[in-house]
């Protein structure tokens, strides 16, 4: 297996929408699958730390998809405070997904470095 990508076919850049960043000069963008292996626990605990430890609160992240972890994942965010940066829309319509990525300053690749992660498609 592969990591995967949108298809630039179907994926049409559009300009940026300044109201996903909620406020913040910064927007994080996941798009994929949320289960044990995708490493998105990771990147929760990253940003907090990137709030937390390094005084950071120019950011708003958007994890798009769904899975067997996603419940856990929005569970977790939770439970690390962060429910004022974060957002889980679940799966997206393909129109805000191409809003999303054509407006994030950073997408997240948090499987990798984990066990299987670097073989399995972030989106399925």
């Amino acid at each position: 297996m592969g990591r995967s990508a949108p298809d630039l076919s179907r994926f049409l850049q559009q300009p940026p929408d300044d109201s996903l960043r909620h406020g913040k000069r910064y927007l994080l963008a996941y798009l994929g699958v949320m289960g044990p292996q995708d490493g998105v626990d990771y990147a929760l605990r990253a940003l907090k730390l990137l709030r937390d430890n390094l005084a950071r609160d120019d950011f708003h992240c958007i994890f798009m998809g769904a899975g067997d972890s996603y419940d856990d994942m929005v569970a977790l965010s939770s439970q690390l405070g962060l429910d004022d940066v974060i957002a889980f829309p679940g799966r997206a319509p393909d129109e805000y997904v191409q809003r999303c990525l054509s407006t994030a300053d950073v997408c997240l690749s948090p499987a990798f470095g984990r066990r299987g992660g670097n073989l399995c498609a972030s989106q399925r």
